[in-house]
């Protein structure tokens, strides 16, 4: 199970991260909500090929230019039921 007090200790300096690393934070963060909260579901679905993003993984399209749009379009018509 995910720890995310286990990444970071309390008080340590972090890095910012690289542009595609927020892009990816993100679209996971969309993907948790439209899987009402199943974070485990969430990542299986951002590394699954998708047919909507020409058979690449939400994960991989999120990283490039326009890729978080594309993801976070798809995922809210997953959470409106008009993807198909």
């Amino acid at each position: 199970m995910y720890d995310p007090s286990s990444e970071f200790a309390i008080g340590a300096s972090v890095s910012p991260l690289p542009v595609a690393d927020i892009r990816v934070s993100r679209c996971l963060s969309k993907a948790i909500d439209t899987f009402e909260g199943d974070w485990e579901k969430a990542a299986e679905w951002m590394h699954t090929p998708n047919l909507a993003l020409d058979s690449r993984k939400p994960f991989e399209v999120a990283q490039g230019p326009g890729g978080e749009q594309r993801v976070i379009t798809l995922l809210t018509q997953v959470d409106h039921g008009t993807y198909s």
